[in-house]
């Protein structure tokens, strides 16, 4: 133990203390600009206390403090994040009403231009937490195409009634049916009717469309109608370009969506039932569970059996007589008791 005499004016004090003790000379560096410091000699070093070795050894078990992340909890933490997101917590306004109320039931947009349905498809589907469906790009694949004009007509709308029969179960998601595809087919409602029909359509004074099989089919099946005019000029800010024509119909389908969700609120809760039922085509008077679409096709074509087909009249008429018998009856009777 080394001493220390520190001056004070009242005398000497020694300090004994091994914080105090002199540095070694190898580890002083004179304050020389123009000297590079150098390292003591080897045999005066410390040895390090984690020595390398190239030999080949067993590994080691990890001592580091943070314990292995386990798979399950990252995809707990996961589809917590995501129902966090699809939830209506960090949702404001209209759109936090159509989340609550929509209940998880999914979109379906209709219109003349599918480029501009899909364009809006992804900005809703941004804002409420719904997945848009790209409907070409999920044909292609099926089909082994690259595009849609390698296919037919009939192959093109046989492969997208596949994929809206696929997504009927699906929740929180938001199709876009080709215009004059699929949706042409009667059939194809039958599992359509399971989300919400909203159509959207551009109006142009200058150019109005015409009165179409595909328009009066959208007005005849639509439940959301919104309908954008058309920006034209040069005082549209960023042009009329598909992205900007597509925020500005979001901008109306939110709130046109919330008031017709708000004017029918058991429409979220009888989408789901006809889901949940099987997509049965009995939209909207849905049937009782045991009710089926094949035996009321059935029962609906049945003919009378050979032999029988003159009896179902005779048994009319002689219904119809009885019926006259007893009104005249009725009508005879306070005669009687007028007369008595």
């Amino acid at each position: 133990m080394h001493s220390v005499t520190w001056e004070t004016p009242a005398g000497r004090l020694q300090l004994r203390s091994p914080l105090l003790r002199p540095v070694p000379a190898y580890l002083v560096t004179p304050f020389h600009s123009s000297v590079a410091a150098r390292p003591g000699p080897a045999s005066a070093r410390r040895p390090l206390r984690c020595a390398v070795s190239d030999a080949p050894s067993e590994p080691a078990t990890s001592t580091s403090c943070v314990a292995d992340i386990d798979k399950e909890l990252v995809a707990e933490k996961a589809r917590e994040g995501m129902h966090r997101f699809a939830a209506s917590t960090r949702k404001v306004g209209a759109t936090r009403l159509v989340v609550d109320s929509l209940k998880r039931i999914s979109l379906t947009f209709l219109g003349d231009d599918h480029a501009l349905n899909f364009a809006v498809a992804k900005i809703v589907g941004s804002r409420l937490g719904w997945f848009a469906v790209d409907i070409p790009k999920i044909i292609c694949g099926m089909r082994k195409v690259t595009s849609l004009d390698q296919l037919s007509v009939e192959e093109r709308a046989a492969s997208e009634m596949e994929v809206l029969r696929g997504l009927r179960t699906q929740f929180r998601v938001i199709a876009t049916p080709l215009p004059g595809g699929a949706i042409a087919r009667e059939a194809a409602w039958q599992d359509l009717w399971g989300s919400v029909i909203v159509w959207i359509d551009e109006e142009d004074k200058l150019r109005p469309k015409p009165r179409t099989a595909e328009r009066v089919l959208y007005e005849d099946k639509a439940e959301v109608v919104v309908r954008a005019k058309v920006q034209k000029g040069f005082a549209v800010k960023g042009g009329n370009s598909l992205d900007n024509r597509a925020k500005a119909v979001a901008e109306l389908l939110l709130p046109r969506l919330s008031d017709h969700l708000a004017e029918f609120p058991e429409l979220a809760d009888r989408k789901r039932q006809y889901v949940e039922l099987g997509c049965r085509g009995d939209w909207p008077e849905l049937q009782p569970p045991q009710w089926s679409p094949v035996v009321q096709g059935l029962a609906a074509d049945r003919k009378p059996l050979l032999g029988f087909e003159e009896e179902a009249p005779a048994d009319d008429a002689m219904n119809v007589t009885a019926r006259e018998e007893g009104a005249v009856a009725v009508a005879a009777a306070p005669e009687a008791a007028a007369t008595a």
